[in-house]
């Protein structure tokens, strides 16, 4: 798997993507989204400093969303599966690679979290079998992975934050 930072021209996939029906249930909000709020949410948050947006990214096709937003020092994780790419084991994936990611993006970050419905027993696995730990709440279950700061290192180069990027493309940390 890898990935690729969402741009732009991305707005009407992750639209499609946000409302598909299985992703609408397995929402907290689970109205559909209009094209309207779309735009104005995904513009405002693909030029965050504290938000990443990347593709997971298999033989060449987008099969998943993950989200990363920092508040403090917590990484608060949102992501999605394509409907044809469901059932195989991705959202683990990409929840196992959240620390990697967080931990080079957003380097002062502490803990991971992810809320999830109690419904969404997919999601709950994907958590667990990553070595979250899982709190009940009054909306479903918190799931919160702390993790180890990188080292500070005085390095001269072309990557931004210690992710290599080329073309888009997220190539190593």
């Amino acid at each position: 798997m890898e990935w690729i930072k969402v741009q732009a021209e991305d707005e009407l996939l992750i639209l499609k993507w946000a409302n598909d029906p299985e992703v609408r249930q397995q929402s907290f909000k689970q109205e559909t989204i209009t094209p309207e709020a779309h735009h104005t949410w995904f513009s405002q948050i693909l030029n965050r400093p504290t938000s990443l947006l990347l593709f997971a990214v298999e033989d060449n096709i987008k099969k998943g969303l993950l989200r990363l937003e920092l508040e403090e020092e917590q990484v608060i994780i949102s992501y999605s599966v394509a409907d044809y790419a469901r059932g195989r084991g991705l959202g683990t994936r990409m929840i196992l690679e959240c620390s990697s990611i967080a931990r080079q993006y957003f380097p002062d970050s502490r803990r991971l979290m992810g809320e999830v419905k109690k419904e969404n027993t997919g999601s709950r696995k994907a958590f667990i079998q990553s070595g979250y730990t899982e709190e009940a709440t009054e909306r479903g279950f918190r799931y919160t992975l702390e993790i180890e700061p990188l080292p500070k290192i005085d390095c001269r180069s072309d990557s931004v934050m210690g992710i290599y990027v080329e073309a888009n493309r997220v190539i190593g940390w």
